[in-house]
Parts: C-alpha cells; sequence; structure tokens
C-alpha cells in the first residue's frame, strides 16, 4: 500500500510540477509532410504550425513529387518574413524545410507555396495556408 502511494505521490508531484515555461516549443516547428492519401493527389504537401507569437521564428515544410520542379514559398498575407529556404532531394522527391520570421505587429497571414511541373506550365500549389495570432 505504501508503495502504490507513494507512486501517486510521485505521479501527482510530477503532473503538477510542469509548467508552461518547462514544455518544449519546438513541437511547433515542422520538419516533414505527408502526401493526400486521395489518389487524384496532385503533388504537393505542407506542414507546419496554424499558430504563432509576435516575434516567433518557426519552420514550415514541404514536398513535391519528382515531376515537379523546386518548391517556392511566398507570404500571401501578414507581416512575416521567409528568412531561409533549405532544399533537398530524398528519395526522388522535393523537400523544402522554410524558416518565417513573425514580426512585432503580426496579427495573422497566410503562406503559399507551389511548384511548377517538368516539361510543361501545370503546377501544384497549397495557398491561403492560414497562420493565426496565437494568444500568450
Amino acid at each position: 500500500m505504501k508503495k502504490i502511494n507513494l507512486l501517486l505521490l510521485m505521479l501527482l508531484a510530477i503532473t503538477f510540477s510542469c509548467t508552461k515555461d518547462s514544455i518544449d516549443e519546438n513541437f511547433k516547428n515542422a520538419f516533414d509532410c505527408e502526401f493526400d492519401s486521395n489518389p487524384n493527389f496532385i503533388g504537393i504537401c505542407l506542414n507546419g504550425s496554424t499558430l504563432a507569437l509576435r516575434n516567433e521564428i518557426l519552420t514550415y515544410a514541404s514536398k513535391s513529387t519528382s515531376n515537379f520542379s523546386e518548391i517556392s514559398w511566398e507570404i500571401e498575407t501578414g507581416n512575416m518574413e521567409i528568412l531561409n529556404i533549405d532544399e533537398s532531394i530524398e528519395n526522388g522527391i522535393n523537400k523544402s524545410i522554410a524558416t518565417i520570421e513573425f514580426k512585432s505587429d503580426f496579427n495573422g497571414g497566410s503562406i503559399r507555396v507551389f511548384s511548377i511541373e517538368n516539361n510543361s506550365n501545370n503546377f501544384a500549389e497549397i495557398s491561403n495556408y492560414a497562420i493565426a495570432l496565437e494568444t500568450e
């Protein structure tokens, strides 16, 4: 019985000792995304937080299938800046990681990723990917 009480006491101490300050905020950063399983899917995915704080820097991930060129990023709306884009190819799949800074007056916005199909004018895109201001 003493062992059970001690175990419960330890679990309660751990539960109540975790504050927001001790939680790793990196869960908001994305380094990969998965393609849609829809059979009519056309070649691109995007993953990343839909919430951001002012002055925060986050990473977003996109991939396009091999029949598309490199991935391009755009800020559609909102006071954000693309700081860096890392491109790579993994197993024939184009991969792109964008680092985005949310400015001090950020109040929400959206981003767009797109890729042009090789040897044609067709393209795959995800637009109006909304990112809202996170309240602290």
